[in-house]
């Protein structure tokens, strides 16, 4: 069974938000790999649609979400909310936002491998300036 979502792609015009399809169910606030015209982009799921709201508003064909953004996390609805009103209010493109203010890793993330510790605490001195806020606390 297909599902219909918006999608604002990491695109710099205005409306950014564009209807896609997938197999799989997807959240909001996925970061997401779609078709865009010949290429890929990467994009932002920021609602669900119904079967007919789409029959009713789309004269295109629709295209299928690729894949979600690997090794990436999906966005919170409070960073969604603030995103979505700082779209609105600064007039700039959501998907274009969304992607301007994610932090390096999860534009391009990047496989990190962690190395196990032995689960001694390490060891650290407080300043005494910290001393101080520590022992007042």
């Amino acid at each position: 069974m297909s599902h219909f979502y918006q999608v604002a792609v990491n695109f710099p015009k205005k409306d950014s938000v564009f209807t896609y399809e997938s197999e799989e169910i997807r959240s909001r606030g996925d970061l997401v790999e779609v078709p865009f015209g010949k290429r890929k982009a990467q994009g932002t799921i920021v609602r669900a649609s119904s079967r007919d709201e789409i029959a009713k508003s789309s004269k295109y064909k629709i295209k299928q979400i690729n894949s979600l953004v690997e090794n990436s996390f999906p966005l919170g609805e409070d960073e969604l909310s603030l995103y979505e009103w700082m779209s609105s209010y600064y007039h700039y493109s959501l998907g274009k936002l969304i992607y301007d203010c994610l932090p390096k890793v999860l534009k391009r993330p990047r496989k990190i491998d962690f190395i196990q510790g032995d689960g001694r605490a390490l060891p650290f001195e407080l300043s005494e300036e910290q001393g101080s806020v520590y022992h007042s606390i």
